[in-house]
């Protein structure tokens, strides 16, 4: 653990340095890929399979492969994979046992309705290091009103059995969206997950623009409820301490109620584009998902990408803060942990968040 943070500072350090110099930062320590848009079920808050445009082909296998190959080279540590739903492609567990064989940590977001007890066994097999299922509420209605399909709670809590069944390597946790809909069962759901045997829970509020327009006004927590939204948060967070199990930090929890608020108001660094970026289903690479792509794999590798002049660019209008506001998980907490202003502001609260980070990385992805 000693030698892991000492990594994580010197990192940090590198990191914060480069950027404020405007420079081409260390690899990326996460890369998201999209390995679809393909979904089976019709979460009322994503838009996503909308968002794929007729006659779109996903990354084939051997284009996964070699992007594989480049992060593994350039020194990327952990890859996150999503969709759509992932487990709607027939090469996702080739795709798993080849990245291991590149010495990536892997992660894998999953809806759960896929996942029997033979694909957690081979999961846990092949070295997986961490899977979330998506899990919004304890009331299956509810559950099943946000992802769209009748029976979608029953599956996703039988996939948790299944991969907690199974578990010898894969760290199984649960993701929420946090809407006007369910955010009242957030602390049942934190206890939830710590009888099924979960890891942990991550919480993620619902973001407008990635999601369908005409749902705003179901899925956004209302003014008049945000005190309540407070408490709620709080104690998720304390039960979860309760319970000993991961959940976002404090800092984290306490954003998501003022960006229902007014995400204006949401100051942060972001690291978007420096830590951390998004390869989509075609191959697009994004700094972050709110901003405008800088290249395809299909026409040059990632590194090249990577260290491009336009990329430098984009790095540079969001140091600056020229970006949408936004809070989301995968973003938001990794830049909370990355800059030196908070080490310098809160240095003792800043190593233990320190091995916090290396702990959702390594185990919670």
């Amino acid at each position: 653990m000693v030698k892991a943070l000492v990594n994580a500072a010197l990192y940090m350090v590198k990191l914060n340095v480069l950027r404020s110099l405007n420079r081409t930062p260390p690899p990326p320590l996460l890369v998201h890929l999209e390995v679809t848009k393909r979904c089976n079920l019709r979460c009322i808050h994503c838009a996503i399979r909308a968002d794929a445009p007729n006659g779109g082909e996903e990354l084939s296998t051997d284009e996964i492969k070699s992007l594989i190959d480049s992060l593994s080279s350039l020194g990327t540590m952990y890859l996150s994979m999503s969709g759509g739903e992932p487990f709607l492609r027939k090469d996702i567990f080739d795709l798993v046992k080849y990245g291991k064989s590149r010495g990536l940590g892997l992660h894998i977001s999953s809806n759960g309705t896929l996942i029997t007890k033979g694909a957690a066994r081979r999961l846990n097999a092949l070295g997986l290091d961490a899977i979330t299922i998506s899990l919004d509420a304890v009331t299956p209605e509810i559950h099943d009103e946000i992802r769209g399909v009748r029976g979608a709670f029953e599956k996703a809590v039988s996939a948790i059995k299944n991969l907690v069944e199974c578990k010898r390597r894969t760290q199984v946790g649960i993701n929420a969206i946090v809407t006007d809909l369910n955010f009242h069962e957030l602390p049942e759901l934190v206890d939830f997950a710590a009888e099924l045997g979960a890891d942990g829970v991550r919480l993620q509020p619902w973001h407008p623009s990635l999601g369908r327009p005409e749902t705003e006004d179901l899925l956004s927590v209302k003014r008049e409820r945000l005190g309540e939204l407070r408490r709620v948060l709080d104690e998720a967070l304390r039960r979860a301490r309760r319970n000993g199990i991961y959940i976002n930090s404090r800092t984290y929890i306490h954003g998501i109620s003022q960006f229902f608020e007014d995400a204006e108001k949401l100051k942060v660094d972001c690291f978007a584009g420096f830590f951390s970026c998004n390869v989509s289903w075609e191959g697009v690479v994004y700094p972050c998902a709110f901003v405008p792509p800088v290249g395809s794999v299909r026409d040059e590798r990632f590194e090249e990408i990577w260290r491009s002049e336009r990329f430098k660019a984009v790095r540079d209008d969001i140091r600056r803060g020229k970006c949408p506001k936004c809070w989301m998980n995968c973003f938001i907490e990794p830049s909370l942990r990355c800059s030196l202003k908070y080490a310098v502001r809160e240095p003792l609260k800043y190593v233990g968040d320190l091995r916090y980070f290396y702990r959702s990385l390594g185990e919670f992805s």
